[in-house]
């Protein structure tokens, strides 16, 4: 594989990763 597509998975792996986490951690400061 080549480097720049490993980046890219990663990256889109970091990403979907953020779209999970970041609503919850808006829900709990919003809830604080």
């Amino acid at each position: 594989m080549l480097a720049r597509e490993l980046q890219a998975e990663l990256f889109a792996q970091t990403l979907a990763q953020a779209f999970v986490h970041i609503p919850k951690l808006r829900l709990r400061l919003s809830i604080q």
